[in-house]
């Protein structure tokens, strides 16, 4: 506790060390609507054999954070190895529509999904700001199929987080 002195009365403050704050994640899986998994796919394989990326958005429900619809972030040019979310990416996803940005996914068209060390560094710097947010990594290209995870850091560590499908009555 910290005592601070404002205008003559006495605020105690708390104090979060960081180790209490990233315990602060309020979800322990990810429910990602199919029709969002089908836009993030398509943009993906257009934009392929460059890296593309999508920020996530949806909202914390329980323990899920849902993911119900994506900004495609068009002005972000990668390589074949590499994106960069330009920053003005983020303004645009605010719909006011009580959808936040909770996450974001990026393509790795061929080369398998992990989490890289620049991946892992971004991860951590979200993280910061939003305990819950997510990245996932989606190879559209893989041999075997389309195949995506979802990630998030812990120390220094990727950690893969689990997922379920999200699906409407009438979807079905």
């Amino acid at each position: 506790m910290i005592s601070e002195r404002i205008g003559g009365l006495t605020a105690k403050r708390g104090v979060i060390k960081e180790k209490e704050f990233q315990q602060k994640v309020k979800t322990k899986k990810v429910l990602i609507d199919v029709k969002v998994i089908s836009e993030i796919f398509e943009f993906f394989v257009s934009r392929a054999p460059k890296e593309s990326a999508v920020l996530l958005r949806g909202k914390i429900e329980g323990n899920y954070l849902v993911i119900k619809d994506i900004h495609k972030c068009e002005e972000s040019y990668g390589s074949e190895t590499e994106i960069t979310i330009k920053p003005s990416e983020f303004s645009k996803a605010d719909k006011n529509d009580g959808l936040y940005v909770v996450g974001n996914a990026h393509s790795h068209p061929g080369l398998t999904v992990f989490m890289s060390i620049v991946d892992i560094k971004n991860q951590a710097r979200f993280q910061k700001i939003f305990p819950d947010y997510v990245s996932m990594v989606m190879d559209p290209l893989h041999k075997e199929g389309i195949s995506f995870k979802f990630y998030r850091v812990e120390g220094s560590k990727a950690k893969e987080i689990g997922f379920d499908y999200l699906v409407r009555v009438e979807d079905v």
